[in-house]
């Protein structure tokens, strides 16, 4: 069966790739989110194949694929998006005003960055420090892409948990 479905997907792939970039350029503008959409489509084709009963042509089915995972990535940048905006009344680099009587929001920071998962902290921590996402890319060992994903996605959680934190304690 696995077999079959990597058979299937290759197939497809040499079919089908113009079609995917047409999609993955319509929807995306720098090459890192490029790449990323279209490991995204790849990803969401293979997972499809499965579904696929033949009752439409193939084209169809891969033009429908892609535009919905190309939609739902959009849809995911721009949530991303509006979550940094929340964050961006907080000036980070003014909370860190003395190591001896730490500011409450800097403790509050400080706390919430101990939920995260380590190497999602260890991003914030970076992030904070001033590093470029290229810096913190060649510190990771991943692209810089990447590192904006994950640091989108560490933000929108550290927004939620600070909300929790400032709304219990006002």
């Amino acid at each position: 069966m696995q077999s079959d479905l990597t058979e299937i997907f290759k197939k497809w792939l040499n079919d089908y790739e113009a079609l995917v970039y047409k999609v993955v350029h319509s929807f995306a503008q720098s090459p890192e989110d490029k790449r990323e959409l279209f490991s995204e489509i790849l990803f969401q084709i293979w997972s499809s194949i499965p579904n696929f009963k033949e009752n439409c042509a193939e084209t169809t089915w891969i033009y429908r694929v892609a535009f919905n995972a190309a939609m739902n990535w959009k849809r995911r940048l721009k949530k991303d998006a509006q979550t940094w905006a929340s964050l961006d009344g907080i000036d980070f680099s003014q909370l860190a005003t003395s190591d001896r009587d730490p500011d409450p929001r800097l403790q509050a920071l400080y706390q919430a960055i101990r939920t995260l998962p380590e190497s999602t902290a260890s991003f914030v921590i970076m992030h904070l420090d001033g590093l470029s996402y290229q810096e913190m890319a060649e510190i990771s060992g991943i692209s810089t892409n990447a590192v904006g994903v994950k640091l989108n996605r560490a933000k929108k959680k550290l927004a939620e948990i600070m909300k929790g934190l400032t709304d219990g304690n006002e």
